[in-house]
């Protein structure tokens, strides 16, 4: 006679497959530590590598400010653009303050950059982003194009440089708050971007 009652596991077999289905569903403590340092290890890299992207974004956003403003000079000296009253009319000049991250651009009449009229333009560079600008003769102002032809006014074969980058390092003492150009200052950046002003107007 075929035996048609229901069959029960032993209360032994049932024990220790909950045993078993415990041990293989959850996570040790050293498992989920494992987990978290890798997590903290790929944050930290990921984080480091945008900074680092971010960074040298801004040193070209700022380099490329300062190139368009010297097309702007070098253009408006071309065309011959004179503010009213200008008298003794050299170019189109920029002058740049290192120390406080400041570089202007306007026409230059009777020896002095014209800050009154409309084509004067004054710009600020914040932080950690600097320049420094290493000019022919070390004197202000250091990019001065002049009316008509668009060349620079420095001597033939001469040039003033200009470079952009982060984490500005100086060294060589106080001189170098003044007159960054000397041969005594040592002066470094990061991600540095170089912009050069040719004799003949050329924008590198």
């Amino acid at each position: 006679m075929q035996n048609i009652l229901p069959k029960f596991q032993s209360s032994e077999n049932t024990a220790s497959t909950l045993v078993y289905r415990d041990k293989t569903n959850g996570y040790t403590l050293i498992e989920l530590l494992f987990v978290m340092v890798v997590m903290v290890i790929l944050f930290s890299v990921g984080y480091a590598n945008y900074r680092s992207y971010s960074i040298r974004k801004q040193v070209q956003s700022v380099a490329d400010q300062i190139k368009s403003t010297l097309r702007y000079a070098q253009e408006s000296a071309l065309s011959g653009r004179l503010p009213t009253g200008c008298t003794n009319f050299t170019g189109y000049a920029l002058e740049f303050d290192e120390v406080n991250g400041i570089y202007q651009v306007g026409a230059y009449c009777n020896g002095v950059l014209d800050t009154t009229s409309g084509f004067y333009k004054t710009t600020t560079v914040s932080l950690p982003i600097s320049f420094d600008v290493k000019p022919y003769s070390g004197g202000s102002p250091e990019v001065l194009f002049k009316p008509l032809t668009g060349g620079a006014s420095f001597p033939s074969g001469s040039s003033s440089t200009i470079r952009v980058g982060d984490n500005r390092q100086v060294s060589g003492g106080a001189i170098c708050a003044t007159q960054p150009w000397t041969a005594g200052c040592v002066i470094t950046f990061g991600n540095q971007i170089t912009i050069t002003v040719t004799s003949g107007g050329e924008i590198n």
